[in-house]
C-alpha cells in the first residue's frame, strides 16, 4: 500500500448500506482479528497505510516510488519455485484456496448478490 495516501475501509456502515454476501464471507475469511474485524466493519474505522500493515491487513506500505517494485517482489515471492513447493499443481493449488474460502466462494461464485444475511446461531 501507498505509504501516506493509502488507505482501507469497509464505508458500508457510514453508507447506511450492508455487506453483500461475498464481500462478507471474504472478509470473516480474511480478517481474523475479531478487534480488527469489529472496527473496520461495524464501526467504519479507516484505516490508513500503518495502521493497516500493523493490523496485518496488508504486506507492506511503501512510497509510490517503490510501489511497483514491491508489488513485484511479493508476487514472486508466491510463486511455487520460490515458496519450495516441489510438486506443485496449480488446479490442486486452486482447489486448496477454494476449500480454505469456501464461503466467500460460494457466494462470490453463485450469482446473487443480494442474499439475506444467514445466521449461524
Amino acid at each position: 500500500m501507498r505509504t501516506a495516501r493509502g488507505y482501507l475501509c469497509w464505508p458500508e456502515a457510514n453508507l447506511g448500506m450492508r455487506l453483500a454476501k461475498g464481500f462478507s464471507e471474504l472478509t470473516k475469511a480474511k480478517v481474523t482479528d475479531p478487534v480488527v474485524l469489529r472496527e473496520g466493519v461495524l464501526c467504519g474505522r479507516r484505516y490508513g497505510s500503518q495502521d493497516a500493515e500493523t493490523a496485518k491487513l496488508i504486506d507492506i506500505q511503501c512510497p509510490l516510488e517503490q510501489l511497483e517494485a514491491q508489488s513485484v517482489a511479493l508476487a514472486e515471492q508466491g510463486l511455487p519455485q520460490n515458496l519450495g513447493l516441489k510438486y506443485f499443481n496449480p488446479e490442486t493449488y486452486r482447489m486448496i484456496k477454494i476449500e480454505l474460502y469456501v464461503d466467500a466462494y460460494r457466494a462470490l461464485t453463485s450469482g446473487n448478490f443480494d442474499a439475506p444475511p444467514e445466521s449461524r446461531l
